[in-house]
């Protein structure tokens, strides 16, 4: 026991006087990525990387550049505090950490290349790479494009801030080109002649940095021709991307008949097939309304006192988000409220505006918050960053950190319908169904007759709420359950309506409910704000520059999958 407790003092000392960057392991991470590429008059670039990274094991950093057309590798080089690495040709991947120390290669595979250099000693470095991509530039049938994967997806290191910056002998402006990005949340914009690209979060795995630039007609002395016109390029990028397709950009004349092709009718086919889909979109959600509506009007008189469901509403949102009983800003409203109920936020309304004055809500989150729901816990989370170190969160703040995190939202929000696809699966609610070959277009479940009768219970429940003050003239008052309605009322987007049904019956709520008329109009503002901001602009469609969300970019040049250290 004393030898035991001796060297708990030895650990506990150690603890203490060792420096904290010494006692904490260094994570392996890609801290800061910033690339620079310069465009030269012949089609060339010249590509300059900083890498900022902490690494604690493998033998060599490396990354993967394929799909080139007709460009090639060449001048690669790397620096580390002013000392310039060794080129090494051919390069030994087997090689020990010691023996790549200070020196680089490049390792030719059967689809492109693969540029390499060795860690050294583990811990922090700043690598300065840079190497020349000849016919960096492609030639479209009517114009130029830059249309290149400067970081790849499935990196084992991918960076936790990236920053991608072109540019050329000519300043590039919205006057005169158009730009995109693709495949990491952030934004690109034109700044003091040239583009760039900065990311607004770390980026994850699946993620990945592609850049689309469109120039006018031999700018550059490239060499690389692709028989495609750029919105053919254009549209392969878009696919997948929350850009919206068929930009404004003009196909050229054609100056032969379309029936001169003998592949017309297939081209013609899947030229209209867009068009039959999004029909069928509209057909099938105009159906929806409808059938929602014929509920309504259905269980019209029906009532229900009952509040139709005894756990987390969250449960129940993937149901009633499809029956349009419910959608996201209603959501983020209830949780609002039930969150006031707990005393975890309050909610007031503040004035802004320098010559035209408005009311704005403004949440003051609790320093000691008591949520024990996992979801909900993050969703405060979010909003405890967005408020900063007062504690105070303005619809602005909130909007503004949603804007730059708008992935976290989304994912959140997919989050909460996976949750409650598995709650109501598990309660025998709906059954999970195996949706084979037609996973596009089948649910991932089947309702049942527990379902049908819980949607019943939950119109004829919002039927009562609507319609309280009509059947409730003589009944004794529960403000403590009128609360709990509220948060109901709230998530199925009618709680202004119910708040006057309420007061008609009994003036005295606001003195004797938790909530007051401001709270609910302000919540319902507040989370409005918040849906809006997380949908994604698609202003950046032009080419102009804006955000830069997921997905998108397929057909690019350079760049590929995987990389980071080995």
């Amino acid at each position: 026991m004393r030898k035991i407790f001796h060297i708990s003092i030895i650990l506990f000392l150690t603890l203490i006087l060792l420096p904290p960057d010494v006692v904490q392991a260094e994570e392996h991470k890609l801290e800061d990525l910033y690339i620079h590429s310069y465009l030269h008059s012949d089609g060339s670039a010249t590509i300059k990387e900083v890498r900022k990274v902490h690494l604690i094991e493998g033998t060599e950093s490396y990354d993967v550049i394929e799909n080139l057309g007709q460009s090639e590798i060449t001048d690669f080089t790397v620096t580390e505090d002013g000392v310039t690495y060794d080129f090494i040709d051919p390069w030994d991947i087997n090689a020990s950490r010691e023996e790549k120390a200070y020196k680089n290669g490049i390792i030719k595979t059967a689809n492109g290349y693969e540029i390499a250099w060795g860690i050294g000693e583990y811990g922090y470095h700043e690598y300065e790479l840079e190497y020349t991509v000849t016919n960096f530039i492609k030639q479209l049938k009517d114009s130029q494009v830059l249309f290149w994967r400067f970081v790849n997806d499935m990196t084992n290191i991918p960076p936790e801030n990236l920053t991608i910056e072109i540019e050329a002998d000519h300043e590039l402006t919205e006057a005169e080109e158009r730009i995109w990005g693709f495949g990491f949340e952030g934004d690109i914009h034109f700044e003091d002649g040239k583009v760039v690209a900065r990311s607004s979060s770390p980026l994850t795995r699946d993620e990945y940095g592609t850049v689309l630039i469109k120039f006018k007609d031999d700018l550059f002395a490239t060499e690389d021709q692709i028989s495609k016109s750029f919105e053919e390029i254009k549209d392969e990028a878009f696919a997948g991307s929350e850009y919206e397709t068929g930009g404004n950009q003009p196909n050229p004349p054609s100056t032969s008949s379309p029936f001169d092709d003998k592949f017309f009718f297939i081209v013609f086919i899947i030229g209209f097939l867009p068009f039959i889909i999004i029909g069928v979109f509209f057909i099938v959600l105009i159906s929806l309304i409808v059938k929602s509506w014929n509920k309504r009007k259905k269980y019209k008189g029906e009532y229900e006192r009952e509040i139709p469901y005894d756990q987390s509403f969250i449960n129940l949102y993937r149901l009633l988000e499809e029956i349009d009983l419910t959608k996201f800003e209603h959501l983020l409203s209830a949780i609002l409220l039930k969150w006031i109920k707990e005393d975890n936020i309050t909610i007031d309304e503040q004035e802004t505006g320098f010559i035209f004055k408005w009311d704005e809500p403004v949440i003051y989150l609790s320093k000691s918050e008591n949520i024990t729901d996992p979801l909900e816990y993050e969703l405060f989370q979010m909003l405890k960053e967005a408020a900063g170190t007062d504690y105070e969160l303005e619809t602005k703040e909130m909007t503004a950190w949603t804007k730059k995190n708008r992935r976290r939202i989304r994912k959140w929000k997919r989050d909460v319908k996976m949750h409650s696809l598995e709650c109501l699966i598990e309660e025998g609610i709906v059954l999970e169904r195996n949706r084979g070959l037609f996973t596009f277009f089948r649910k991932p479940y089947e309702k049942t007759a527990t379902s049908d009768q819980l949607e019943k219970r939950v119109y004829t429940f919002s039927n009562y709420l609507e319609d309280y003050s009509l059947l409730n003239e003589h009944e004794s008052i529960n403000v403590k359950l009128w609360d709990d309605y509220m948060i109901w009322a709230a998530y199925l987007g009618i709680a202004d309506k119910v708040y006057k049904e309420f007061k008609k019956l009994y003036p005295q709520i606001e003195r004797d409910s938790v909530y007051t008329h401001s709270m609910i109009t302000l919540s319902s503002t507040f989370s409005g704000s918040v849906s809006s901001a997380s949908s994604y602009s698609s202003s950046g469609s032009s080419g102009g520059g804006g955000s830069i969300g997921g997905g998108g970019g397929g057909g690019s040049f350079g760049g590929g999958s995987g990389g980071g250290t080995r």
